[in-house]
């Protein structure tokens, strides 16, 4: 069983349930069921790490203070002494200024009464409301609202059955908010605790912190984000194509980063840093969770990629390039001879290296897809090999070439045209034996064709240079 680590502890006081205004208690709190996780489709991907829906709610251990302090609350919340910035947002609403990280202690005596506050929010913020301790005989629910001059809008809202604990999630913009708790069914002597944090390290996916909230994933996507509290969690959800099979995926995060995925019974684990082919069963949708280990989570400022793709969605090469780093003489296109084919200035003995961008047909990178690669050099028969795009649908690798090397009697002496050698800078001869190889680059139903030299052997012939002799101070010419 997993042990969440719970966020920096809320400031409490205890406090009555307060009086809302006309705003708040007309206000259209949308009810519709929240989707159960159970209900969702399943996805065979094997694994061993196994672990039940119900651990993913965490425990929150809450200070709460001493009761000498005075309330920030009252029956009457139009006398409280509130900050300059929040003050006009609690008189036009009735809900007292409670700054994030802050929390109060209610107790509901009847049903259907509210509570709320209200704060400012001054940059780009995702907004945690909470709602804590609710006994196991009663029904409390939470709402998160944006308040402007046309009233309030709800943002998002937790109404789960017999729920101990309530939580809301959205990604806010500078601005007036208010969170409301509301005893839908019953009422309990036993005080629940009230409250909200705000959190500015976020990525463009917040709020995806509950199931329902889930970011959608593209095929041939990279999302990059993290985690902006210990107990944040990243809910995402990809849906397989009509014809699709497989599902190429990698996940590049440090070992405090876990990526887990929906079984249809539990949640499964799987392995960080490594490029993964799962099953998957047409249109239907495959469930994922980020979250952080349960001893050591990550900082809010360390990043996770997850990246995932298709097989055969690439269709095309952009900005092919062909080279090859061998320690060669590199003399050859000196000799002025052209091959039959289109020319290429690539030189190789025992390698080609390739690099180029796959793309989809809507011109997107592809993400892992693989490229075949033939080549054909005299004396030996087609060779084939595959190279595979990283998660930026690029691709960036060597093939080897034949051991067998003929030379189809082409040799050339190639002089590396320093007429007036040095020590450092000789005047060299070679002999280079070579033939024309062919390679064919296929990308879906596209080829791309080319040409190289095939060096079969280079020997030095010789090598001269002028050295001074300083005995007679005259410059001698010295060959080997």
């Amino acid at each position: 069983m997993l042990k969440a680590i719970a966020p920096a502890a809320l400031l409490l006081v205890s406090s009555a349930v307060f009086a809302v205004s006309a705003d708040i208690k007309n206000a259209p709190f949308d009810r519709t069921p929240v989707p159960s996780i159970y209900n969702e489709d399943y996805v065979d991907i094997p694994g061993e790490k196994r672990r039940e829906h119900g651990d993913l709610t965490q425990d929150y251990s809450l200070a709460v203070e001493p009761k000498t302090r005075r309330s920030m609350l009252s029956a009457e919340p139009g006398r409280q002494t509130l900050s300059a910035t929040g003050s006009s947002v609690a008189e036009q609403t009735d809900c007292p200024n409670l700054d994030f990280g802050s929390g109060l202690s209610l107790t509901f005596s009847a049903q259907g009464q509210f509570a709320c506050v209200s704060t400012l929010v001054e940059t780009e913020t995702k907004i945690e409301g909470l709602l804590l301790n609710i006994p196991a005989e009663v029904n409390y629910d939470l709402f998160l609202f944006k308040h402007d001059e046309n009233g309030l809008t709800q943002l998002d809202a937790s109404f789960q059955a017999n729920a101990a604990v309530e939580k809301t999630f959205a990604k806010v913009q500078p601005g007036a908010y208010v969170l409301v708790a509301q005893a839908t069914q019953g009422a309990s002597a036993d005080p629940v605790i009230f409250g909200w944090q705000g959190y500015t390290q976020i990525d463009s996916q917040e709020a995806n912190d509950r199931f329902e909230q889930r970011t959608p994933l593209s095929t041939n996507a990279v999302i990059q984000g993290n985690l902006d509290n210990s107990n944040d969690k990243d809910f995402f959800a990809y849906t397989a194509g009509p014809d699709q099979a497989q599902l190429n995926l990698r996940f590049n995060a440090s070992e405090q980063f876990v990526l887990e995925t929906w079984s249809g019974t539990s949640w499964v684990q799987l392995p960080n840093n490594q490029l993964g082919a799962y099953s998957v069963t047409p249109n239907t949708t495959v469930n994922f969770l980020v979250r952080a280990t349960a001893d050591n989570p990550p900082p809010a400022s360390a990043q996770y990629a997850l990246a995932m793709a298709a097989p055969g969605t690439a269709t095309s090469i952009d900005n092919l390039k062909v080279w090859n780093n061998e320690r060669l003489s590199k003399l050859l296109l000196l000799a002025s001879y052209e091959p039959p084919t289109t020319s290429t200035s690539v030189q190789a003995h025992k390698l080609l290296n390739f690099k180029g961008w796959l793309k989809d047909a809507s011109g997107n990178p592809a993400p892992f897809a693989n490229v075949s690669i033939a080549i054909k050099t005299l004396g030996s028969d087609i060779e084939y090999s595959t190279l595979q795009a990283d998660e930026k649908g690029m691709i960036n690798g060597s093939v080897s070439l034949s051991d067998t090397c003929a030379a189809n009697d082409y040799r050339k002496r190639i002089h590396n045209r320093v007429y007036s050698g040095t020590p450092t800078n000789p005047s060299m001869w070679w002999d280079i034996d070579f033939s024309i190889g062919d390679f064919a680059i296929s990308v879906g139903d596209t080829i791309d064709y080319g040409s190289f030299y095939h060096i079969c052997k280079e020997r030095l012939v010789e090598t001269c240079f002028y050295d001074k002799n300083y005995s007679t101070g005259m410059t001698e010419l010295k060959c080997f």
